[in-house]
């Protein structure tokens, strides 16, 4: 929840000021409305629309490529003492680039497909309410999995062969039980 408030939060303004800059620059659409036809509508072109979008799935997807895959957690996970680590890694090393984006493809890719082709896009295909909201469903389950795996790990995790951990620091010293502790 602390990832997607900032990363909504960022891709937000970015996307509200670039829409009104390049709306100024005329990319925008004029329709007649669906509900007065004689009433002119202006929107996004589907040409903005398709750029906007671009740019939050790249960002998105380099967001997490880029703090869980190189470095190692993402604000949220650090602030929430979790880390991203291989299954068979013994150290507290990152995972690295090509997890990263296994990891990020395998998280983005059902939200891409369901609001790109099924929700509101320009491109988007009609589909019946059943099926958006099982797409929705399907989405909704690669973060679900972990709650009933006995691993704890989501789909993307299993795919990626990664676990998120409790991060553990590497130069702490947590005192033997025979080591006298001053009062």
């Amino acid at each position: 929840m602390i990832d997607a408030g900032l990363l909504f939060s960022l891709q937000w303004i970015v996307v509200i000021v670039a829409s009104r800059q390049l709306q100024a620059v005329g990319m925008v659409e004029r329709n007649g409305c669906e509900v007065d036809p004689a009433v002119v509508c202006e929107g996004p072109s589907t040409a903005l629309w398709v750029m906007l979008f671009g740019f939050v799935v790249v960002s998105t997807f380099g967001y997490h490529v880029w703090f869980d895959g190189l470095a190692g957690a993402s604000p949220g996970k650090r602030f929430m003492g979790l880390r991203v680590v291989g299954r068979t890694a013994a150290d507290d090393t990152p995972i690295g680039a090509l997890r990263g984006v296994t990891r990020a493809m395998v998280r983005q890719c059902v939200w891409v497909w369901t609001f790109l082709f099924l929700g509101a896009s320009p491109i988007a295909v009609e589909v019946s309410s059943p099926v958006f909201f099982a797409s929705f469903a399907l989405a909704m389950s690669t973060f679900v999995w972990g709650a009933y795996s006995p691993s704890g790990a989501a789909l993307h995790d299993l795919v990626a062969r990664t676990s998120v951990v409790h991060r553990v620091s590497l130069t702490s010293h947590v005192p033997s039980p025979t080591t006298e502790v001053a009062p």
